[in-house]
């Protein structure tokens, strides 16, 4: 994270409210946000050397490829809900 902020006061009030953290974790979240919601991932544009520039689009680019992915993540839900199953029931689908 920055060490040296414009406005360190608003930083602290931020970091005190939980909407921004100091360990480094907005990216990861980022990420996973934007996976969850089937949106693309963040675009980091690395070209000048003394700034990073963020694209996060809040919108589905290819329809069908946003439909692909959500049957899978529905189709992992059910592998994982049918684990879950079989361990609490102690089913083994190999038997």
């Amino acid at each position: 994270p920055q060490t040296i902020y414009r406005n360190p006061f608003l930083a602290d009030a931020m970091v005190e409210l939980n909407l921004i953290d100091t360990q480094g974790g907005g990216i990861k979240r980022m990420f996973e946000t934007q996976r969850q919601r089937s949106f693309p991932l963040p675009d980091y544009d690395l070209t000048k050397p003394t700034t990073v520039t963020v694209t996060l689009d809040g919108r589905i680019l290819d329809q069908r490829y946003t439909r692909l992915l959500m049957e899978v993540k529905r189709a992992e839900e059910r592998c994982a809900l049918s684990g879950m199953a079989s361990r609490s029931f102690g089913y083994r689908a190999n038997r």
